[in-house]
């Protein structure tokens, strides 16, 4: 009576740890089915969030690319600079990079954190500290490239 207990088991066993495809439902008994159907389920919440995770890191790569690809060439042309006072007008770019790349990865972090919240629960409310937390750090590079600073007092 426990054979197919037993054959699940096995299917579930001999799995590569990365393998998120659906167990098969044929030629199990009825009882074992609501038991697989919500395991199944499991599994396809798990590829969603594997899925996510992976578009995360692509879009988290590729807005990191272009300011850090702006600051190693800053960097290099103030390293071959012929006087003090061109090394600092391209060491102040170098700066501004660093701060947008900075801007940037808070940026990320704050979105990968909405969207796990997102996850966790639809219903969820959200506080209005965080939403204007992330509105502020949007709008942080715009305020900067008017000689303008937004401070969020908490």
């Amino acid at each position: 009576s426990l054979r197919p207990v037993a054959v699940v088991r096995r299917l579930i066993g001999s799995r590569h740890p990365l393998d998120l495809a659906p167990l098969p439902l044929t030629n199990l008994p009825r009882e074992l089915q609501p038991l697989l159907t919500s395991f199944n389920s499991l599994l396809a919440q798990l590829d969603a969030a594997m899925q996510a995770e992976r578009r995360f890191i692509a879009d988290a790569a590729h807005e990191l690319r272009a300011p850090l690809a702006a600051m190693m060439a800053h960097a290099q042309l103030a390293a071959c600079a012929s006087d003090l006072e061109s090394s600092k007008a391209t060491l102040a770019k170098l700066v501004q990079g660093a701060e947008r790349s900075a801007r940037l990865s808070e940026q990320l972090l704050d979105s990968a954190r909405l969207d796990v919240s997102r996850v966790v629960s639809e219903a969820q409310r959200v506080a209005m500290h965080e939403l204007v937390s992330v509105v502020v750090h949007d709008f942080e590079q715009t305020a900067g490239q008017h000689k303008q600073a937004i401070t969020l007092l908490t």
